[in-house]
């Protein structure tokens, strides 16, 4: 075998390898490329848990057990849609004339926390609508219960509709 034979033969090998290695490594792209789609398909089709209907409005159907004679509005005239700067969702009911109010803001999701405003204000113009349009420094309280919510309300009605009975 002459000197160009073996450079030939060892160019031959190099390159054969080089296009064995390559095309083990494309059948792994088109598998990756494969299986990256398939996950996104799969992807596409996860339902996102939102947090109002997965965890306020089943806290709030609970709520509505505890009372018989507050009105409640139906299910479907209940919008659960948080609005400004600190995604807040408002639910109302009423009694005796009166309307309640509780207001709840998400804490950490992952957690699945909840808060509702206790009423009380961390700032002087926490309602203010003019110079704090979004509420922010209302006192808030993590929910741990669904009593609490219950006795949030019943304290509303006990302040509102019969206001002779809070002591000072």
């Amino acid at each position: 075998m002459n000197r160009y034979q073996g450079i030939s033969n060892n160019f031959k090998e190099q390159f054969l390898a080089y296009k064995k290695e390559d095309k083990r490594i494309e059948d792994k792209i088109v598998q990756r490329s494969n299986q990256i789609a398939r996950l996104e398909k799969r992807r596409t089709k996860l339902a996102y848990p939102h947090w109002t209907a997965e965890l306020l409005r089943p806290l709030w159907e609970e709520v509505k057990t505890h009372f018989l004679m507050v009105e409640f509005s139906d299910k479907k005239d209940e919008y659960m849609y948080p609005m400004g700067m600190n995604s807040r969702v408002t639910l109302f009911a009423k009694y005796g004339g009166e309307t309640l109010m509780v207001a709840f803001v998400t804490g950490s999701l992952k957690k699945g926390e909840l808060y509702y405003e206790t009423g009380g204000i961390t700032q002087e113009n926490a309602y203010d609508c003019v110079t704090n349009p979004n509420g922010f420094g209302r006192k808030k309280e993590l929910v741990t219960s669904v009593e609490q919510i219950v006795g949030f309300i019943k304290r509303q009605i006990t302040e509102k509709v019969y206001p002779e009975t809070v002591k000072p």
